[in-house]
């Protein structure tokens, strides 16, 4: 029983070591399964599915390169009424971007309970 123990703490410290957000306080009784996350990323544009598009209150950028985020702040910064959609409008804030890796990886705040 003692090498179950071992092994499941092995692989839960391992688990949460790359980057899970949990925490365990401790347990009584136990029955974990475990499964490789592959986290999205941010791309290129993507269509909005229609539910989203009807509501026209999401400006979606149609870039072709893998800097979504940085479109995304610059439309926020930079506002157009005419196609905001269309990347031209943003490009000299997206060239701004100086030291950041595109597409932005998933950040994520580890909480503590």
């Amino acid at each position: 029983m003692l090498d179950v123990y071992l092994a499941l703490s092995t692989m839960i410290d391992e688990f949460t070591n790359k980057g899970s957000g949990w925490v365990i306080i401790g347990w009584k009784r136990i029955s974990v399964q475990l499964s490789n996350y592959k986290p999205i990323k941010g791309s290129s544009y993507l269509p909005l599915p229609k539910y989203f598009a009807n509501k026209k209150a999401i400006i979606n950028i149609k870039n072709t390169d893998n800097k979504c985020f940085a479109y995304s702040v610059a439309a926020h910064l930079h506002p157009v009424n005419v196609h905001p959609e269309r990347p031209q409008h943003y490009a000299h804030a997206v060239d701004n971007f100086l030291g950041i890796t595109h597409p932005m990886p998933c950040m994520y705040v580890k909480e503590h309970i």
